[in-house]
This record gives structure tokens, C-alpha cells and sequence, in this order.
């Protein structure tokens, strides 16, 4: 009979374990999507400029076939230019593959940390298993006239609790609210919807 009274339900929220996965899931989107605006301008940089293809070098490379004679001079001139554009392409190329693999990885962590948070911080269950349509009523968009199947119940059902869970976890500071507040304050921001 203690273990009964110990245990805890499922339902009950976990605040530290939410508050930390949230900030994880928040750090990591952002790492991901700036790490994503700076691959895409790399690669656009590579595109425009074409480093193997330096005016410059092929300017070089062309005296030296127009002349008649060995210059070991130009000869080392094209040889360092050459070893600067390659090495910045290889480098480009090697940044590239190192940023897709940290893109991976902090989609990875931003995905697992956004499932945790939603997890820690579920909705109390309507007593039934079925949602209370008063409180839905404002959030959700009218279904078409076609008539209800046990399908299209869940997948109604589905949508509605994915709706509420992404809503509680991006509205994070409703969530300090008293609950009346927070009903007002939630009828107010998304009632035209």
C-alpha cells in the first residue's frame, strides 16, 4: 500500500526536469538554425567564387604558356597560389562536412529535448479520455461534414492534444500564471483563431 501512495501518476508534471529540457530544446534550435544560416552562406560563397577557378591563377598559368622560356619564378609564383586556392577549398569543403554533422547533431538533441519537455509537462487528462470541447473550441478549426469514423475521431483527437502540448510549450510564461488568469489570458491571445 505504500508503493501506491508513493508513486506518482503519470499526469504529474515535472517543473525542473521541463524547465531544463526546454532551455536544452531552446539552445539547441538556435545553435541548429544559425549553424544552418552559416552553412548556406558558406556554400553560396563557394558557388559565387569558384576558388579552383581563380582569375588570377589561369592569368598566371597562361604567361607562362605564352613564354618561350623556363621562368622559375612564375613557376613558384603559380605554384604558392595554387596551394592557397586549394587550401581554401579543401578547408571550405571540410567545414561543410564538419557543419552538416553538428547540424545533424543539434537537430538530433533539439528533437529529443523538445519530445522530453513536452513529456515533463503534459496536460492534466479530462476525466473520460476525451477532451473538454469548451476549452478547444477556440483553438481548433471546424472539421469538414463528412461523417465521423473511429479514424477520424483519433486523428481529431490527436491533433487536438499535439495543438494543446506545442501551445503550452511555446506559451512557457502563461504557464506561471494562476489558472484562471491563464484561461483569460490564453481566450484573449487566441480566441480569433
Amino acid at each position: 500500500m505504500s508503493q501506491l501512495q508513493n508513486r506518482k501518476p503519470e499526469f504529474v508534471p515535472d517543473k525542473a526536469k521541463w524547465r531544463i529540457a526546454a532551455t536544452v530544446a531552446a539552445v539547441a534550435g538556435i545553435f541548429t538554425l544559425v549553424l544552418a544560416a552559416l552553412l548556406i552562406i558558406n556554400y553560396v560563397q563557394i558557388q559565387a567564387t569558384k576558388p579552383l577557378d581563380n582569375p588570377e591563377l589561369l592569368k598566371l598559368r597562361e604567361q607562362l604558356a605564352a613564354s618561350s622560356e623556363q621562368d622559375d619564378a612564375l613557376v613558384n609564383q603559380i605554384r604558392a597560389l595554387d596551394l592557397l586556392v586549394r587550401k581554401a577549398f579543401f578547408t571550405s569543403q571540410a567545414q561543410l562536412r564538419i557543419g552538416g554533422r553538428l547540424l545533424l547533431a543539434g537537430a538530433i538533441v533539439f528533437l529529443a529535448a523538445f519530445r522530453l519537455a513536452a513529456r515533463w509537462n503534459p496536460k492534466t487528462p479530462v476525466p473520460g479520455g476525451a477532451p473538454d470541447s469548451a476549452a478547444m473550441s477556440h483553438r481548433t478549426a471546424p472539421v469538414a461534414a463528412a461523417p465521423k469514423t473511429t479514424t477520424s475521431k483519433a486523428i481529431e483527437a490527436n491533433l487536438q492534444y499535439v495543438t494543446t502540448s506545442f501551445l503550452s510549450s511555446v506559451l512557457r510564461p502563461l504557464q506561471m500564471l494562476p489558472p484562471l488568469a491563464r484561461r483569460s489570458t490564453l481566450s484573449k491571445t487566441w480566441g480569433d483563431l
